[in-house]
C-alpha cells in the first residue's frame, strides 16, 4: 500500500525532518557542497579529473585542428549541448515517476536561481522511487553520450 500525503502529516507515525522551499534550493545544494564526506570528495574528485581530462585533450589537439574550430567545439560541448539536454533531462525523470503511479506531474523553472525541476504534486515517494527518478537521467543520458564516443 502506498503513503499518501495525508498519511506523512500523522505525527505518530512520522516526523518532519527538513522542509526546503524552492527559493532556497540552490542555498541548500551549496550549504552540502561544501561539507566534508565521502561522497562530495568523489564528487568534486570526478569533477576534477572530468576538468583535467578535457584541458588534456585539448592541449593534444592544439596543433592539429585550427583555432577557431576548437573554441567552437569547445563551445558547442559546453554550452549549446548542456542547453539542449535540459529539457531531455527533466523528461526522463517524468518517466519513471508516472510508472511509480504519479499522475500529476509538474514541470517548473526558477530562472533566478538557474534551476529546472520536475515534481509529482502530492504525490510520495519512497526511498528506492527517489533514487530511481533521481538517477534515471544520469544513467540513460551517459550511457548514450559513451555510446557516442565509442
Amino acid at each position: 500500500m502506498s503513503l499518501k500525503v495525508e498519511d506523512t502529516e500523522d505525527p505518530s507515525r512520522f516526523r518532519l525532518m527538513l522542509e526546503i522551499p524552492y527559493t532556497r534550493l540552490i542555498s541548500f545544494i551549496l550549504e552540502h557542497l561544501k561539507k566534508k564526506s565521502v561522497l562530495i570528495a568523489t564528487f568534486w574528485l570526478g569533477c576534477i579529473l572530468f576538468l583535467v581530462i578535457a584541458i588534456t585533450v585539448r592541449a593534444n589537439i592544439a596543433g592539429y585542428f585550427p583555432l577557431s574550430e576548437i573554441i567552437l567545439h569547445s563551445a558547442t560541448g559546453l554550452i549549446a549541448l548542456p542547453l539542449i539536454s535540459i529539457p531531455v533531462h527533466e523528461f526522463l525523470h517524468i518517466i519513471p515517476f508516472y510508472l511509480s503511479g504519479a499522475r500529476n506531474i509538474r514541470i517548473g523553472m526558477d530562472l533566478s536561481q538557474l534551476i529546472f525541476y520536475v515534481t509529482a504534486h502530492r504525490y510520495v515517494a519512497g526511498m528506492i522511487q527517489f533514487i530511481i527518478v533521481a538517477l534515471t537521467p544520469f544513467l540513460l543520458i551517459s550511457s548514450v553520450i559513451l555510446t557516442l564516443i565509442f
